[in-house]
């Protein structure tokens, strides 16, 4: 009868430990983007001392995440993207500002003209090319 409930026993200890709880796998973390690329074209292409902050963040971001510093790694990627950003967004707006001035001032002389006199023949005589 003892060796009965020992196999009984030896049988539903296997059955315990099918039935604990399977912890899923960790999710696989990677390391956020540099933008390192972008800092470098804005270095080059639009203004050189933001450009080389853009660079230092952005050559960061790597070494820290190997360090286990995560959260300055993404922060660091972020501030690399705003650097860049802001860069590009600077030197666009100078670069639209010389463009469109003197078509704006034809606009202007365009739109200046009394609502009468806007006919396309007369409105190309005033304008003066």
């Amino acid at each position: 009868m003892e060796e009965n409930q020992s196999t009984q026993a030896a049988q539903a200890a296997p059955c315990e430990q099918a039935t604990k709880p399977v912890q899923p796998a960790q999710p696989v973390e990677f390391a956020p983007d540099s933008n390192l690329v972008w800092a470098i074209l804005c270095t080059v292409l639009c203004c050189l001392p933001l450009g080389v902050v853009a660079i230092v963040k952005a050559a960061s971001v790597d070494k820290l995440w190997m360090q286990g510093r995560k959260e300055e790694a993404r922060m660091a990627a972020k501030a690399a993207k705003n650097y860049s950003i802001t860069i590009t967004s600077a030197d666009g707006k100078q670069l639209l500002g010389s463009v469109k001035h003197p078509l704006m001032k034809d606009l202007q002389r365009l739109t200046s003209i009394p609502l009468e006199q806007r006919h396309l023949s007369r409105a190309l005589g005033q304008l003066q090319f």
